[in-house]
């Protein structure tokens, strides 16, 4: 017979946090897919940048570069969980779900530039690599003035 008059205070304090944890993965449930592929592209893109790093640019792994890599993929999962959470309490859970994809996607899209950017610096030869880091990096920008606008913007504030 199990005595179930007084439990342990540490299995106490575990069943609290999985009951959290289950609590949140449950409401979280309808993004987890955009979660999930926004942390294969940004594993792509860390690994694709380490290698070119490493074999391009004969860097040694860097620490404040990893930081700096998980700072910005936290900073996107909070913003993409930040905005279905206010579309879920403000009942457009449906619009919360469109916007956190919209957003997802820009998120991707950078993150794709990036990847096929280190890809053709390891391998300057291969023309389909080439073709769609040039497809990405300049013909979608013809596509949506808007991002041109943007990149425009971005160098000028550089140059200052």
């Amino acid at each position: 017979m199990i005595n179930l008059t007084y439990m342990n205070g540490f299995d106490d304090i575990r069943i609290l946090f999985v009951g959290v944890f289950s609590a949140v993965c449950s409401f979280f449930a309808p993004i987890t897919d955009y979660v999930f592929a926004l942390t294969i592209v940004f594993l792509f893109d860390f690994l694709a940048g380490l290698i070119s790093s490493i074999l391009v640019n004969n860097e040694k792994f860097k620490f404040s570069k990893f930081r700096r890599c998980l700072i910005d993929i936290m900073v996107y999962f909070i913003i993409i969980t930040s905005i279905y959470a206010v579309g879920k309490f403000t009942h457009k859970p449906d619009g919360a779900i469109q916007c956190a994809s919209g957003v997802m996607f820009v998120i991707i899209y950078y993150y794709a530039v990036n990847i096929f950017r280190n890809l053709t610096l390891l391998m300057p030869n291969n023309q389909p690599i080439n073709f769609i880091y040039y497809v990405l990096s300049f013909e979608i920008l013809s596509k949506y003035p808007i991002l041109k606008n943007f990149r425009d913007h971005k160098n000028k504030e550089s140059y200052k």
